[in-house]
């Protein structure tokens, strides 16, 4: 390389390693606070959800979504924006290949995990491809509501595309966490049924009844199916602890439970098709490793391999570790040794199994039959919880009322006890 050559790269490294150090000390700044826009609805937190524009897409998990803005806090707008500091450094990052040497805005993750987790989740569930990937991403960004990121004039327009671009391999990842993360809670539902029904989950049949509403409620088996998946199955795979609350599922079947104000509803569609999915992914595995936890009650550590080797046991117990050795410890629509892929993690035939499942619930929620099918599931959950009012609201005043008036009844009852004259 020549002389001229080696001093213009030279430049350009330092001035570049000045930029980031500024936006670093921008983003450190206290007075500079990322900021969401603030909205009418930003006050009323019990109503996270707002009815928000929705189209299909072909390789994206695309469903009905919520607003963002309702539960997340807003700040007074500084000037400049640290939300702008922080798209900097991370394109600096990607211009660097995530270069560890270069800090990652942890206050802009954290927002879009919290955005996935809370409201993104119910739009997307498995991303496959660039185009579904920025699709996502986009929506995304909308949800937050960053104030820096309003309007439509030239700047602000590049800002966003330039976001979409630095951030979408994040939202991926926090897409890929969430998928993971309510997965494993569905496995807890799944272990609490496997407990009381000998160590053996429902099958693909049966889980695929209750998402499409064929499932017989008129049958002790059906009914107490169905109830499983209502009340402990969906509350899982919805991924938060709000949407399928007992406030919500005691009170609203599956198909109309939606916020006030709302055409979304609490489940939708492709949180269903998830559940189901979930659970034939791990049909072989789950009921493989009940069995092997109440026959090595002491293992702590259990460590599946993804390659299979023929001179290992299927099982080894070291301690508290065991390796398991064996396909059946493994997913059928996910790799143990596919590592972190680009998009999803999921193959074709998951993929697409998911896609069925979504569009098939669809179907089944405009059916003649489904409303009153729905409504005698929930009306058995009232009655074992021993709910009589129309709101959660109103049974909780209902509840207090009778505990009062319980109280003044045993009072009454308790005057002049003991004594040995009228």
């Amino acid at each position: 390389m020549g002389t001229e050559a080696e001093r213009k790269l030279r430049n350009e490294k330092r001035a570049l390693q000045k930029q980031l150090e500024e936006l670093q000390a921008a983003q450190r700044a206290p007075p500079k606070t990322m900021t969401t826009k603030k909205t009418k609805s930003t006050s009323k937190k019990a109503e996270k959800h707002v009815q928000v524009a929705h189209d299909s897409e072909d390789d994206a998990s695309d469903d009905e979504g919520s607003d963002i803005s309702a539960t997340m806090d807003t700040k007074p707008a500084a000037k400049p924006s640290k939300a702008l500091a922080a798209l900097e450094i991370q394109k600096v990052r990607n211009a660097k290949k995530r270069d560890s040497n270069v800090d990652v805005n942890e206050e802009m993750l954290d927002l879009i995990k919290t955005c996935v987790k809370d409201h993104l989740w119910a739009l997307v569930k498995i991303i496959q491809g660039q185009k579904a990937q920025e699709k996502a991403t986009k929506k995304c960004l909308e949800l937050m509501k960053l104030e820096d990121f309003q309007g439509n004039d030239a700047q602000t327009v590049a800002n966003r595309k330039a976001w979409v671009e630095s951030y979408a391999q994040e939202v991926t990842k926090a897409i890929n966490a969430q998928r993971s993360y309510a997965q494993t809670r569905v496995k807890e539902a799944c272990d609490g049924w496997m407990a009381n029904n000998g160590g053996t989950l429902p099958t693909k049949a049966e889980l695929e009844s209750c998402l499409k509403r064929t499932v017989d409620v008129n049958t002790e088996e059906g009914k107490a199916l169905f109830k499983w998946y209502w009340d402990e199955v969906l509350p899982k795979a919805a991924g938060n602890h709000s949407d399928w609350h007992p406030d919500h599922r005691h009170y609203m079947t599956i198909s109309e439970g939606k916020p006030p104000n709302s055409d979304t509803p609490y489940i939708t569609p492709s949180t269903e098709a998830f559940a189901v999915a979930a659970i034939v992914n791990n049909s072989v595995k789950w009921p493989a490793m009940f069995k092997l936890k109440q026959d090595h009650p002491g293992v702590k550590n259990w460590n599946v391999k993804g390659s299979i080797d023929p001179n290992m046991l299927e099982v080894t117990v070291e301690g508290k570790t065991c390796t398991l050795n064996h396909t059946k410890y493994h997913g059928l629509y996910t790799k143990v040794d596919g590592g972190q892929l680009k998009y999803s993690g999921w193959i074709k035939d998951g993929r697409d199994y998911f896609l069925a499942l979504k569009e098939a619930n669809e179907a089944a929620r405009l059916l003649d039959t489904t409303l009153p099918k729905e409504q005698a599931i929930l009306d058995a959950l009232r009655t074992e919880n021993g709910i009589t009012a129309n709101t959660a609201a109103a049974e909780r005043k209902r509840k207090r009322q009778q505990k009062a008036a319980d109280a003044t009844a045993e009072q009454s009852d308790d005057e002049g006890a003991g004594f040995d004259f009228d």
